[in-house]
């Protein structure tokens, strides 16, 4: 679970100083506005699945395909 965390951190991190860079040192007014909905997009994405309240921090190992014990019991063939 920290591991999961300080890999997000570190993700976010390096999105962010990306985008810092690229915004720095091209400075096109498209390119700001492009870059600006990425880092929205990203801290959304990290906002919804790490720091919400009672958000379900699985990460990837949730939310997968419904398994046997996941689904609701269909109608009985037999009858």
């Amino acid at each position: 679970m920290w591991l999961d965390r300080i890999l997000v951190l570190v993700g976010m991190a390096g999105l962010v100083a990306f985008c810092a860079v690229v915004m720095y040192y091209v400075a096109e007014p498209d390119l700001i506005v492009v870059m600006t909905i990425c880092l929205v997009i990203g801290f959304y994405d990290f906002w919804v699945n790490f720091l919400r309240p009672g958000a379900s921090r699985t990460g990837a190992r949730g939310g997968g395909a419904a398994t046997t014990d996941d689904r609701t019991p269909g109608p009985d063939p037999a009858n």
